[in-house]
């Protein structure tokens, strides 16, 4: 369960620097838009960590599988990302709201969020339940 712990941390950080990149693109460039991101990320995914049965320990297949599920959620978050600006109907060289901007990042980032969170708790839970210690999974 290292492994997937090690894994899901690494996805993590990768999904957040291609969406990160994204969304400084999709909103011109505003720098405050990678703080407020790196908030949102936090939200999102503490939120997943929540989610799921709290007493039931996940199969390990099921962890594999939400790996594989990763990539279809990732893809779609990005070309979410990519295509905002037409879906919220902005003229080309404008900048959104900044309303509209802080629903770009926390539409952008759910999806991916929630996942990562839920997939780390399970992780966590499957190592526990294995004899791990829970200290250990955050190293």
């Amino acid at each position: 369960m290292i492994l997937a712990l090690f894994t899901a941390g690494v996805l993590s950080i990768l999904a957040q620097v291609v969406l990160f990149r994204e969304l400084a693109v999709a909103l011109y460039g505003v720098e405050l838009i990678y703080i407020l991101a790196m908030a949102v990320w936090m939200l999102w995914s503490a939120a997943g960590a929540l989610l799921g049965p709290r007493l039931r320990v996940p199969d390990a297949t099921a962890v594999g599988r939400a790996f594989g599920l990763f990539s279809v959620i990732f893809f779609s978050d990005v070309l979410f990302a990519r295509y905002f600006r037409i879906l919220a109907g902005a003229a080309a060289g404008t900048f959104l709201s900044f309303p509209l901007q802080l629903a770009a990042v926390a539409l952008v980032l759910l999806p991916a969020g929630l996942f990562t969170g839920l997939v780390f708790q399970w992780s966590v839970k499957i190592l526990v339940a294995r004899g791990g210690r829970l200290a250990s999974a955050y190293a």
